[in-house]
């Protein structure tokens, strides 16, 4: 990163409301564990094995962000701000009916493994697996 991109970058960063902020970082730390992310106007699963993708439309509501791999769903992350992190637990019911929603263009056969719920400091998920009486 260059100075002026540094510059911007930190200019922009005061324009940004706590939820903003808190994506950029869950952004951040998903591109250093080797995702790719995605806006759905860019869609495209087979970019990359592991593809986050923002705002991905369910029969319920958009998931903050959907995890594919190899362009199968599996995971499901609800981002929210810093300030969500003491009750972090209360948004449970909301990641797990993402778990369970069906996603829009993707065939039935799917099983979403983990529910997470994430700020920029803090990330929780749900293993439905290991814990089917969660699902």
């Amino acid at each position: 990163m260059n100075e002026k991109q540094c510059k911007d970058s930190i200019k922009n960063e005061v324009f940004m409301t706590p939820e903003q902020r808190a994506r950029k970082i869950i952004d951040e730390k998903l591109i250093m564990s080797g995702w790719v992310i995605q806006d759905m106007k860019e869609l495209n699963l087979n970019a990359s094995v592991g593809v986050t993708v923002r705002e991905f439309p369910t029969d319920t509501d958009p998931i903050d962000y959907a995890l594919f791999v190899s362009g199968n769903p599996i995971d499901v992350v609800e981002a929210k701000k810093s300030e969500a992190g003491e009750h972090i637990t209360s948004i449970e019911k909301q990641s797990a009916r993402y778990a369970n929603s069906s996603f829009k263009w993707v065939k039935s056969g799917y099983k979403i493994r983990f529910a997470y719920e994430a700020t920029d400091k803090l990330t929780r998920f749900t293993d439905y697996i290991v814990n089917p009486l969660y699902k």
